[in-house]
């Protein structure tokens, strides 16, 4: 019966520690959200981070991020200052190249969404403005003002400006 007891009490300790845990960790994030802040705030700014985002079914790398600051979110990577994304072919041969200097990158669902000046470059053509939205899956690129996308072709080049 004394064993039971001691056994009784000793888990009732822990309970207690864990409980005294989870309320300061409640408090903790109350006051992160009260002072401007979210949970999303709190995470590891990675400084001069270089990951893969994609990759091929043969283990290859399909895209390269590289950054000044990013830190992991819920559904992938945010990243701050110069960002520069490499473009693989299967081969391992970069094959393009994007450039912003903000931006959301959704593994989940292989998006990206650059903020501010971006410039992009792929298979030798350029496409250039403010605001990128890429998805990957349906081979989509967006951007959201002052398009210009410069085709070089033959011996001559072509440039338009979309609206």
């Amino acid at each position: 019966m004394n064993k039971i007891k001691n056994i009784f009490i000793g888990s009732k300790a822990r309970q207690a520690a864990v409980l005294a845990f989870c309320l300061l960790a409640a408090v903790g994030f109350y006051a992160q959200a009260q002072s401007g802040g979210g949970i999303t705030d709190m995470a590891q700014v990675v400084e001069g981070l270089k990951l893969p985002l994609q990759r091929y079914d043969n283990g290859r790398v399909k895209t390269m991020l590289s950054a000044d600051r990013a830190w992991m979110t819920d559904t992938g990577v945010t990243a701050e200052g110069n960002i520069l994304l490499q473009l693989m072919a299967e081969d391992g041969k970069t094959n393009g190249l994007a450039r912003a200097e903000k931006g959301i990158f959704n593994q989940k669902y292989n998006t990206a969404r650059c903020y501010g000046p971006v410039y992009m470059e792929f298979n030798g053509n350029r496409l250039t403005g403010t605001n990128l939205y890429w998805d990957s899956k349906l081979h989509l690129v967006r951007v959201e003002t002052n398009a210009v996308l410069t085709i070089f072709g033959g011996d001559r080049k072509q440039t338009g400006i979309t609206e």
